[in-house]
């Protein structure tokens, strides 16, 4: 066999033997809790309600976060205006204009 190929083979060999035992270790790891929770922000866009809608809205309000959290929701039904950086390069592009 030539020895190129043996080294080809050897190669992904020993990756998938040190992937393997570093989830055996892992399994066998008992994770401790520092009771730091940082403060988070749950943002949901929201866009029509499919059959799944309601699930998902109370599934946000029963979260069981240790630390501070804040939830938001926000409906698409207004156009979302263009960033000024987003139009500047584009001279004869029009400018988009929210309902008031």
């Amino acid at each position: 066999m030539n020895a190129y190929a043996l080294l080809a083979a050897a190669i992904p060999a020993g990756y998938q033997l040190t992937a393997i035992a570093a989830c055996w270790k892992r399994l066998g790891f008992e994770q401790k809790l520092s009771g730091f929770a940082p403060a988070v922000s749950i943002l949901k866009p929201i866009r029509g309600a499919d059959s799944s809608f309601y699930e998902a809205i109370r599934t946000q309000a029963q979260i069981d976060y240790p630390g501070p959290f804040e939830s938001s929701s926000e409906s698409a039904t207004k156009p979302i205006p263009p960033s000024p950086s987003s139009t500047a390069s584009k001279p004869n592009s029009p400018t988009a204009r929210s309902a008031s």
